[in-house]
């Protein structure tokens, strides 16, 4: 596994919350992690987007997690 902390991917006492995600126009939902949120502020329906690797390399790893909108 990779530390989300070494990657940059999360600060040092960040909470990792694991989500499915349907993106508009999808049939099916993708399991990554919600980033930039405090988990009190987390609801059913929110609305979210992409956040991509810097270099991306046409993998499914590139999604690096979804933010809040």
């Amino acid at each position: 596994g990779v530390d989300p902390v070494e990657a940059g991917l999360m600060q040092e006492g960040e909470v990792l919350i694991p989500v499915f995600v349907i993106f508009d126009g999808a049939d099916s939902n993708v399991s990554t992690s919600l980033i930039g949120v405090d988990p009190k502020d987390v609801h059913i329906g929110m609305r979210v987007q992409a956040v991509w690797a810097k270099e991306p390399k046409g993998e499914l790893s590139d999604l690096e997690g979804v933010e809040p909108t």
